[in-house]
């Protein structure tokens, strides 16, 4: 009985995405997410102090496109809106006191690439990669990466606004 309730569950829910530790340099998921697109993040006004945001379309082909959003504050999410579509999805959501922090995209793979990072529950430090896969429409892998193992996150260009 124990062997058959993960298997239920699995037909009930559907298929869920693995959670994955990567603290090997040699994982796949590093090379790939070092050569996809890097998207700098603008300065939000909305929150006080200013925490980076993203708001970017990114061309699918074929007259699709998909629009990324995120806000590194609390209860930030990865969502992503495709122009087909009505309601927008949720990309990655990280979790209490952990922050989006960069948005990458591989554009042979049609692959997304979005992490977060913070101090989980208050507690532990924790960088989480989603990767969220554009043609399926699915997030494939939640990665829990070692932190010195991914390039620096990008800042936005701009100057920080005042309060």
């Amino acid at each position: 009985m124990k062997r058959l309730l993960p298997i239920a569950c699995a037909l009930v829910l559907g298929c869920q995405p693995s959670k994955v530790d990567v603290s090997s340099a040699n994982h796949p998921l590093l090379a790939d997410y070092k050569s996809s697109q890097s998207f700098t993040p603008s300065w939000s006004t909305i929150y006080h102090p200013s925490v980076h945001q993203w708001n970017q379309s990114i061309n699918l082909g074929n007259g699709l496109t998909l629009l990324v959003t995120a806000t590194g504050w609390i209860s930030g999410e990865f969502q992503g809106q495709f122009s087909d579509e009505s309601t927008p999805r949720t990309i990655g959501h990280p979790g209490d006191y952990v922050y989006p922090c960069d948005l990458r995209y591989n554009a042979s793979k049609k692959l997304l690439f979005a992490k977060a990072s913070g101090l989980a529950g208050g507690i532990e430090r924790v960088t989480v990669v989603f990767e969220y896969d554009v043609q399926q429409r699915r997030l494939l892998h939640t990665y829990h990466v070692a932190e010195n193992l991914l390039p620096p996150d990008p800042t936005p260009i701009t100057q920080r606004p005042n309060p």
